[in-house]
């Protein structure tokens, strides 16, 4: 069901895993939370030269 509920991008992006039916908690009891974590799954880049490059 978590699939389900992804986005592509998420989906190819991250590794995820369901625990005890919480996507399906956090889409019908607090979707704004819902949507906040998808904007920033989809948003959100770490960039390895971000990391490695120094100072």
């Amino acid at each position: 069901m978590l699939h389900a509920r992804l986005p592509p991008f998420v989906r190819d992006h991250y590794e995820c895993h369901e625990w005890k039916h919480a996507s399906a908690i956090l889409t019908q009891d607090f979707p704004a939370e819902w949507n906040d974590l998808i904007d920033l799954l989809t948003t959100f880049r770490l960039r390895k030269s971000w990391i490695t490059k120094g100072g």
